[in-house]
């Protein structure tokens, strides 16, 4: 098929290692622009983006070794050290969170939708600008510690973090969806 769009979409693929250079201001604007078109029941814009690199990582590095501390407080050594290296693995990292705004017609698991929603078109925006992206979500998600060290505020959700940067090798294609009738259900079935 020869539409940019429908390509983007079959070809996106996830890049877990990441390398320099972080994305630029032109190029940070633009994933959030892109972002920012997702279907939103109510025009709440219910997300916001939160942008660590350089030194503003080492924060959500404390953080998720207290975390995993808190967890298990006789933490071995090693595991200690692979929480404290997990915001390091790219050069930045967009964390996306969703507001939860208070509305009587948009209930807040719709907002935390519509968020994933435009963390999905800020993720096809980046492939589609030749940026490696990886969603990673976790425990960390859920965790107070990651939130306060974050000024994530109590009423807000984190949707994931982004990791971007250059993709340090081609990523494989996701398994192939071409038996799409596993994910399609035409008309209802008989009880």
């Amino acid at each position: 098929m020869q539409n940019p769009i429908i390509d983007a979409i079959l070809k996106r693929r996830s890049s877990p290692l990441l390398d320099s250079p972080a994305p630029n201001s032109q190029q940070l604007e633009m994933l959030v622009r892109c972002a920012s078109r997702a279907a939103d029941h109510g025009n709440l814009r219910p997300w916001r983006f939160l942008y660590l690199e350089n030194e503003h990582r080492e924060r959500l590095s404390e953080a998720l070794v207290k975390m995993a501390e808190s967890e298990d407080p006789a933490l071995p050594d090693f595991k200690r050290t692979k929480m404290a290296q997990k915001p390091y693995r790219a050069p930045a990292i967009l964390v996306a969170i969703s507001r939860n705004i208070e509305n009587p017609k948009v209930p807040v698991l719709e907002q935390q939708m519509a968020t994933a929603a435009a963390v999905q078109n800020l993720l096809l925006a980046a492939f589609s600008m030749g940026l490696g992206a990886y969603w990673r979500t976790g425990s960390a998600c859920n965790s107070q510690i990651v939130k306060s060290a974050l000024a994530v505020q109590s009423a807000e959700t984190i949707v994931g973090f982004i990791y971007l940067g250059a993709a340090k090798q081609q990523a494989l294609l996701p398994k192939s969806t071409d038996d799409w009738s596993n994910y399609l259900q035409i008309g209802l079935t008989e009880k």
